[in-house]
C-alpha cells in the first residue's frame, strides 16, 4: 500500500475516518487507532510511535481477515473484550468446526467509561455490539463466550444501576452465555523486531493436536513466512528450543519421517532470504512470545506496546508430503518451467506472450515451481494426479472432518498447494465422497 503518514490534523483526521469506515472489517479498529486520536486532541504531535502503528495498520489492511456473511438458522458466537481504552467484539460464525468472523466493533471509552469495573466493560462491550449490529441480535441466537462470570452478574437482583440498566437492554434478545473454551491444538507467539525498532505480534492457534519440537518448527516457520510478507531479506531468528535449533544447525539428526519434513521445508525457505540464522536462547529472554504462545489457545489478551494479530493454522505446515507421483515439473506446468529455466519461448508470438505473461506468477527455485500466493507466500505446484492425493489427505485423514467443495480447495491452498482447476477438482472429490 502506498499511503503515507499524514502530515497535519486534517490529514489525520481523514485517516482516522477512513479507519473508521472499514471498521467492520477491522478486529479493535478503534484501540489500533489510539495514538492517533492522542494526535487530534493535541495531547502530542505526530512522532515515531505515531509512524510504528501507521506501518502496522497498513500490514494490517494489506491482509485482512475475510468475513463470512450470516445466513438463517445461524447460530452466532460473541467474543467481548476490553482494553485500556477501548471495547470492541467480534461475531464469530462456525462452519465444519472452523470459526469465521462475520463482523467487528469497537468503541472508545469516554470519561468515567474508563473507570468501569472489567465485567461492566465486557457487559457493555456486549452492549456496544447490540446497538450496532441489532439486525443480527434479532435474527440469530447469539452466545456469549467470556470467562467472566457475566450473565450471573447480569441477572443478579441487587448489581448497581449501571449494570441493571445494560441488562434491560440486553434482555430483549436471545442470548446465551457460555464460558470460552480453549481451542484444541497448541498455542505459538511471534514476534518480529526489525532495526528501526518496528514491532509485530502474532498469536497462532495451531488447530490440531501437536507436539512441543512440531509446535517450535510450526512457530519458526510461521515467523519466517511473516518475515517474507513484510520484504524482509535477512532474518536473525531466535528459539528456545534446543531440538530445534540444533536440528537447523546440523548438530542434531532429525528421527521421524515428520520432523525430517519440517527440517525439508525449513531448507526450501531458507532460498527465500539472502540471509538467515537461527541462535538457541534461553527461556527467560523469549517471554514476550512465550506469553503469547500460552494466550493463544485459551483466547486471553496480552497486554503489550503493540496490537496483537491473531491467526489460525488449520493445517500442520508439513501435514501433507507430495512428490513422490512424478519429477518437479507438473504436467500442465512445462511451458512455464522451460521459460524459467531457460527463457525458452514457443516461435508463435501470441502464444509465448501468454507463457510469458502467465510465467510472472511463477518463480523456479532448485527445480521446483511455487506460485506466488497472497496469503501464503508461495504455493508448491503439482501434478493433476497427486492433487487428488492432497484433496484425499485433507478430506479425510489430516484434517479429520470431511468438508464441502469450498472448504476443500481452501484448505488446500492453505497447505500450500497449487494446481488449475483446484475448486473443480473439490467438487467432484467432493460429490464422489457424497455418494458413498
Amino acid at each position: 500500500m502506498n499511503m503515507k503518514p499524514p502530515q497535519n490534523l486534517n490529514e489525520t483526521q481523514r485517516l482516522v475516518g477512513r479507519v473508521a469506515a472499514l471498521g467492520r472489517f477491522i478486529a479493535s479498529s478503534t484501540d489500533k487507532c489510539v495514538p492517533f486520536f492522542q494526535v487530534l486532541r493535541k495531547v502530542y504531535p505526530w512522532n515515531e510511535q505515531c509512524n510504528k502503528v501507521f506501518e502496522r495498520l497498513k500490514h494490517y489492511l494489506a491482509s485482512p481477515p475475510l468475513l463470512k456473511p450470516s445466513e438463517k438458522g445461524d447460530i452466532l458466537y460473541a467474543y467481548p473484550v476490553v482494553s485500556p481504552h477501548v471495547v470492541s467484539a467480534v461475531l464469530i460464525k462456525e462452519v465444519e468446526a472452523v470459526q469465521h468472523p462475520v463482523y467487528y466493533v469497537s468503541r472508545a471509552l469516554r470519561g468515567e467509561e474508563a473507570r468501569y469495573p472489567r465485567i461492566e466493560l465486557l457487559a457493555f462491550a456486549l452492549v456496544v455490539a447490540v446497538r450496532k449490529l441489532r439486525p443480527y441480535f434479532q435474527a440469530h441466537t447469539l452466545k456469549v463466550l467470556t470467562e467472566a462470570p457475566l450473565a450471573k452478574i447480569l441477572r443478579k437482583p441487587d448489581c448497581t444501576e449501571r449494570v441493571i440498566g445494560l441488562s434491560i437492554e440486553l434482555r430483549e434478545f436471545n442470548i446465551e452465555y457460555e464460558p470460552r473454551k480453549a481451542i484444541k491444538g497448541g498455542g505459538m507467539g511471534i514476534h518480529l523486531l526489525s532495526p528501526d525498532g518496528q514491532e509485530w505480534y502474532y498469536m497462532v492457534t495451531l488447530a490440531f493436536k501437536v507436539t512441543n519440537n512440531k509446535a517450535e518448527y510450526e512457530a519458526w516457520i510461521a515467523g519466517l513466512y511473516v518475515a517474507t510478507q513484510i520484504g524482509a531479506a535477512e532474518v536473525d531468528t531466535r528459539s528456545n528450543s534446543q531440538v530445534v535449533v540444533n536440528q537447523v544447525l546440523g548438530v542434531y539428526t532429525a528421527k521421524g519421517e515428520k520432523l525430517k519434513n519440517y527440517l525439508a521445508q525449513v531448507w526450501k525457505i531458507r532460498d527465500l532470504f539472502s540471509y538467515l540464522a537461527i541462535t538457541q536462547i534461553p527461556r527467560a529472554d523469549n517471554e514476550v512470545a512465550d506469553r503469547l504462545a500460552q494466550a493463544a489457545p485459551k483466547g486471553q489478551e496480552v497486554a503489550l506496546p503493540w496490537p496483537v494479530e491473531r491467526r489460525v493454522i488449520e493445517i500442520p505446515t508439513m501435514g501433507i508430503e507430495v512428490g513422490v507421483l512424478g519429477s518437479s515439473t507438473p504436467d500442465w506446468a512445462s511451458s512455464i518451467v522451460e521459460y524459467l529455466d531457460g527463457r525458452k519461448l514457443l516461435e508463435a508470438k501470441e502464444e509465448a506472450r501468454n507463457i510469458k505473461k502467465r510465467a510472472a506468477r511463477f518463480l523456479l527455485i532448485d527445480g521446483i515451481l511455487y506460485k506466488r500466493g497472497l496469503s501464503v507466500p508461495l504455493l508448491r505446484c503439482i501434478y493433476t494426479q497427486e492433487a487428488q492425493y492432497v484433496l484425499a489427505e485433507i478430506h479425510e485423514e489430516i484434517c479429520g472432518n470431511h468438508s464441502g467443495e469450498r472448504i476443500l480447495a481452501k484448505k488446500a491452498f492453505r497447505a500450500g498447494y497449487y494446481w488449475p482447476n483446484t475448486l473443480r477438482n473439490a467438487r467432484e472429490f467432493a460429490n464422489r465422497c457424497a455418494k458413498c
